[in-house]
């Protein structure tokens, strides 16, 4: 059963995702309603929620000084160094230039103060996954707190983004945790790569050490995906 808000929602496929062991991919149809809402998919008894944004109500997070904005993915096989580039809206034209590398690095996110990722625990055996961040009244969102549980879970972060996928072979892919002194508690990706759903999405998954747990607030602004020596910083993990 899926629920967006109050109303039910028509679920039209429910299946294993290809590739990847117990994930499951649920495709409904969104009810006609707007705003922020929360979205809960119950499976055997076992409900998750995640907070969930659709129509206008996504409008006011990303306005800004600068109205106009052109966001596309870079075609495969462009070759490292400076490309000239054209736009074209009407019979206006503009041309200037890009800085292509093999990789750039850039962590997405669902708001200012907050990263698109999410939790995988696997507990006695149990897959489910938590939500990293919630939506609360007046619209905002906020981190949860990520509770790595008892010694027995293993808690997995899944971190969006764009710009590593292309990668020279050898690049390690890391989370960098910033311990203030100059040094870092790095965890290394067990995958990364295509996100595999969404053209020039990419994913990271890296499994949670258990020191990290009872750290609070102490990362939130000191936590980098690492890419091969290059770091991009990004807000939003605080630990129970």
């Amino acid at each position: 059963m899926v629920l967006f808000g109050k109303s039910l929602a028509e679920v039209t496929d429910s299946v294993l995702v290809p590739g990847q062991v117990g994930l499951y991919r649920v495709t409904f149809k969104v009810p006609n309603d707007f705003g922020f809402k929360t979205l809960s998919v119950t499976v055997a008894g076992v409900t998750v929620e995640t907070p969930l944004a659709v129509g206008n109500a996504i409008m006011p997070l990303y306005t800004s000084a600068t109205q106009d904005q052109i966001e596309y993915i870079v075609p495969e096989g462009i070759a490292s160094g400076t490309a000239e580039l054209t736009i074209a809206v009407g019979p206006a034209t503009w041309r200037g230039t890009l800085d292509v590398k093999p990789y750039a690095p850039r962590v997405l996110l669902v708001a200012p103060t907050v990263a698109a990722t999410y939790l995988v625990r696997v507990s006695n055996g149990v897959q489910t996954v938590e939500p990293t961040f919630r939506v609360t009244a007046d619209g905002n969102y906020e981190a949860i707190l990520i509770d790595l549980g008892p010694e027995g879970d293993s808690v997995y972060l899944c971190l969006f983004g764009t710009g590593w996928h292309g990668r020279a072979p050898g690049y390690e892919v890391t989370l960098d945790h910033s311990l203030g002194d100059g040094t870092y508690l790095s965890v290394p990706a067990i995958h990364s790569g295509p996100q595999g759903e969404f053209a020039g999405m990419d994913q990271a998954d890296f499994l949670h050490p258990r020191s990290i747990g009872g750290s609070g607030n102490l990362y939130t602004l000191h936590t980098f995906l690492n890419v091969g020596g290059t770091r991009v910083g990004f807000p939003g993990l605080v630990y129970k």
